[in-house]
C-alpha cells in the first residue's frame, strides 16, 4: 500500500525534531560543562567580583599609577577588587557596605562601619571620648586603605585633644547623602550607641541625589510595585550562571585590550555651563539645612556634639592640571550656590566649611572621578582637627591645660569634673532651660541671666534660692552649649543681694558679679570657675582697672545723704584709700593702671584724682 503524502511530512518532521533535539542536548550539556569548568576556575572568589573593580576598565592601568604611586599594578587591583563590593540590605536606610575583611579594607561583621588604624572598641567604651562620622564613599574611604581614610587620620590628629584617648569610628558608607546619614545616627542611638560627639561630612553626594531619591530607590519601587517579585527571574538565573560571568569579563577584557578606558577628558569648572535655573540647586540645599536642624536637636536631646563639614568637591576650587580623572559637572554649581547660601546665612559655629581646602594643593588630589587620594584624606581630617580644637569643641574633661595657654582661655583645674552626659543649657523662648536626657528644667528668666563669654566659652550667671530660701550665685559654664561646669556660690554677704546687676570676665577663670542689695549698698563677688570660692567686697560703684588687676568702690555711710556730716569711704581692693563728702554721689574713672579720678555725678566735675600707691591730689 503506497504511504501517503501527509505520512511521509510528518516522518520528514519527525527526523527533524529528533535531530534539534538531540543539538539541544548537546549544546545544554556543553554549556553545563563549560559553566562547570568556570565555576571551578571561579571557585573561592567572590560570586560578584565581576560587578567589582570598575575603575581600571573606565580609567585605564596608567591613569590609575598616577593615583597609586607607591603601589605596583597587582596591589592597586587587589585594592580596588576589596573596594567595590556589592552593598547589603539594611533596613530603613535601604542598605549599608558588605562586612570584609582584606589586606586593605575591613568592614566590621556587622557591616556598621570600616575598621581604621588603632580602632576602638565596639561596643564602644564611654572611658574615651567616642567620636562618630558619617558621610558617604569619600568618608567611607572608597579607593584609600584603612589607615589613609579621613577617619583614620582624625584619630591620629586629635589624640588626646579631649583630655581622654580620642576613638574614631568610620560609619561612612557608598552612595550616602545627609538624608541616610541623619537615619542611621537614628538608629544608632535606638541601640544605645551615644558617641561624645557625631561629625557629618557631606556635598557631594547631596547634589548627586534628587530631594526624596536614595541610591537604590528605583530597584525598590519595582521591587514593591511587582508585589515583592523579581522583575525577570529567568534573566537573573542566566545572569548568576558561571559561564555568563566569564563572558562579561572576556567581554571586559576585549574593551580594555582594543577598544581603552572610557573615561572623556576632564572639562574645567570654568568650562561648565550653569543651569538653566538659578535656583536649581535650592531644594537640595533646603533639604541639607532641614536635615541639619533635625540631628542638632536630636543631639542635643542625648547630649552629643554635633559638627557639620561641607567637604571639597574635584570641580570647586580645584587645580585639576595633574588630574587625570574626569569629575562630575553637576556639583560644580550647586558648590557655587551653597557657598553664597553659606555667605549669606549664619550656619552657626558647629557648621565648617572645607570647601575651598584644595584651592592651592598641587598634584593627584583624588584617585578617581571624585574620590580623595591619602594625602587629601589627611589634610581634611587635619582642618577639622585644628577648627574643633580652635572653636573649643571639645570637651576636656579632667584635662590640664598647658602653661602657655593664651590668656582668658578657660583652664580646667586637674580635679574638674567632666560634663555630664547628655546635660545642655540653652536659651528658649525667654528662659534659661537645662536639658539632661529629654528632660527639661528650667532655671531663670533670660532678664535675669547674664551672659559672660570669653575664648570658646559662655557662662550663664543668675541667682539662685535654695530650699532653705539662701540666696547664692549659680554659674554654669558651658562650651557650644555643653556643660564643662556648674557651680552655686554662697556666703553671708551674698544672702542679703536682691538682683543681678553685672557680671564679667576678669581672667585667671574669675568671673566678677556686682549684686544689688539697696539704693546705698552692692555686693562685689569675685567667682573661680575652677571651684566654688568666692570673695566679696561689700560697697557702689565698683570700677575695674582695665587689666583687672584692681578693683575701685565706694562704701556708703548706712543712711547716705543725712547728715552731712556722714562720711563715705574709698577703697582699692582691701585698701582704704581716703574719705568721701557721704552727702555726695560720686563715680569712679579709671585713667591708667596707676590713677583713676573721682567725678561728681552730677555735671561730671573731677572731684579728686587717686593714685592709690601715691599721696592723693585734689
Amino acid at each position: 500500500m503506497a504511504e501517503s503524502r501527509g505520512m511521509r511530512i510528518l516522518r520528514k518532521f519527525g527526523r527533524i525534531f529528533r535531530a534539534i533535539s538531540v543539538l539541544l542536548v548537546v549544546v545544554v550539556l556543553l554549556a553545563a560543562a563549560i559553566d562547570g569548568i568556570c565555576r571551578l576556575c571561579y571557585r573561592g572568589s567572590d560570586p560578584a567580583a565581576a560587578k567589582t573593580n570598575p575603575l581600571i576598565e573606565k580609567y585605564g592601568i596608567e591613569a590609575m599609577r598616577k593615583a597609586y604611586p607607591g603601589l605596583d599594578d597587582s596591589q592597586i587591583e587587589q585594592l580596588l577588587a576589596q573596594m567595590w563590593k556589592p552593598v547589603q540590605f539594611e533596613s530603613f536606610t535601604q542598605f549599608r557596605e558588605r562586612p570584609r575583611t582584606g589586606r586593605y579594607v575591613n568592614v566590621s561583621e556587622h557591616g556598621f562601619f570600616r575598621l581604621i588604624k588603632d580602632q576602638g572598641p565596639w561596643p564602644i567604651d564611654s572611658g574615651n571620648y567616642n567620636v562618630f562620622v558619617f558621610g558617604g564613599s569619600t568618608t567611607f574611604g572608597y579607593g584609600v586603605a584603612d589607615d589613609q581614610t579621613i577617619a583614620s587620620h582624625l584619630q591620629e590628629h586629635l589624640g588626646t585633644a579631649a583630655g581622654r584617648p580620642v576613638k574614631v569610628y568610620n560609619f561612612g558608607r557608598g552612595y550616602y547623602y545627609s538624608t541616610q546619614e541623619r537615619i542611621l545616627f537614628q538608629e544608632l542611638l535606638l541601640a544605645d550607641a551615644r558617641p561624645n560627639m557625631a561629625i557629618f561630612i557631606d556635598g557631594l553626594n547631596d547634589f548627586t541625589r534628587q530631594p526624596g531619591d536614595a541610591f537604590l530607590s528605583d530597584q525598590f519601587a519595582k521591587y514593591v510595585e511587582a508585589n515583592g517579585k523579581c522583575e525577570s527571574p529567568m534573566k537573573q538565573f542566566f545572569e548568576d550562571l558561571s559561564i555568563a560571568r566569564a563572558a562579561r569579563d572576556f567581554s571586559k577584557w576585549l574593551r580594555r585590550t582594543f577598544k581603552g578606558p572610557k573615561q572623556k577628558p576632564a572639562v574645567p569648572p570654568a568650562e561648565i555651563a550653569p543651569p538653566a535655573d538659578e535656583q536649581a540647586g535650592r531644594p537640595i540645599i533646603d533639604r541639607y539645612v532641614g536635615n541639619k536642624m533635625q540631628i542638632k536637636a536630636i543631639c542635643e536631646a542625648y547630649g552629643v556634639a554635633p559638627v557639620f563639614v561641607w567637604q571639597p568637591s574635584p570641580n570647586y576650587k580645584c587645580d585639576l592640571t595633574d588630574n587625570p580623572f574626569m569629575p562630575p559637572g553637576q556639583t560644580h554649581w550647586g558648590y557655587v550656590q551653597m557657598a553664597e547660601y553659606v555667605r549669606s546665612h549664619d550656619m552657626g559655629g558647629d557648621f565648617l566649611w572645607l570647601a575651598d581646602i584644595q584651592e592651592d594643593m598641587k598634584g593627584v588630589l583624588y584617585v578617581d572621578a571624585v574620590h580623595y587620594s591619602d594625602f587629601l584624606c589627611d589634610k581634611i581630617a587635619e582642618r577639622i582637627a585644628e577648627l574643633l580644637a580652635e572653636r573649643g569643641m571639645l570637651a576636656q574633661p579632667a584635662a590640664t591645660a598647658p602653661a602657655s595657654a593664651p590668656a582668658g582661655l578657660f583652664t580646667p583645674s586637674s580635679s574638674m569634673n567632666a560634663p555630664a552626659a547628655g546635660k545642655v543649657v540653652e536659651i528658649f523662648d525667654g528662659w534659661l532651660i537645662l536639658k539632661d536626657q529629654g528632660r527639661k528644667q528650667i532655671l531663670a528668666k533670660e532678664d535675669h541671666v547674664k551672659n559672660v563669654s570669653w575664648s570658646n566659652n559662655t557662662a550663664y550667671v543668675f541667682l539662685q534660692i535654695s530650699e532653705r530660701e539662701d540666696i547664692g550665685i549659680r554659674i554654669i559654664l558651658c562650651s557650644k552649649g555643653f556643660i564643662l561646669k556648674d557651680n552655686v556660690y554662697n556666703s553671708e554677704d551674698l544672702s542679703v543681694a536682691t538682683a543681678l546687676m553685672e557680671a564679667k570676665y576678669i581672667g585667671d577663670n574669675k568671673i566678677f558679679v556686682d549684686l544689688h542689695v539697696n539704693p546705698s549698698l552692692n555686693v562685689g563677688a569675685i567667682c573661680n570657675v575652677n571651684s566654688n570660692n568666692v570673695e566679696c567686697f561689700l560697697g557702689a560703684g565698683f570700677k575695674w582697672i582695665p587689666d583687672h588687676r584692681k578693683l575701685a568702690y565706694i562704701v556708703w555711710p548706712p543712711h547716705f545723704g543725712s547728715p552731712e556730716t556722714a562720711k563715705a569711704t574709698l577703697y582699692v581692693g582691701r585698701k582704704k584709700i581716703t574719705e568721701l563728702p557721704g552727702h555726695e554721689i560720686f563715680d569712679i574713672e579709671w585713667k591708667d593702671s596707676d590713677s583713676f579720678v573721682i567725678k561728681y555725678r552730677v555735671g561730671l566735675k573731677e572731684f579728686l584724682t587717686v593714685k592709690p600707691d601715691s599721696p592723693l591730689k585734689k
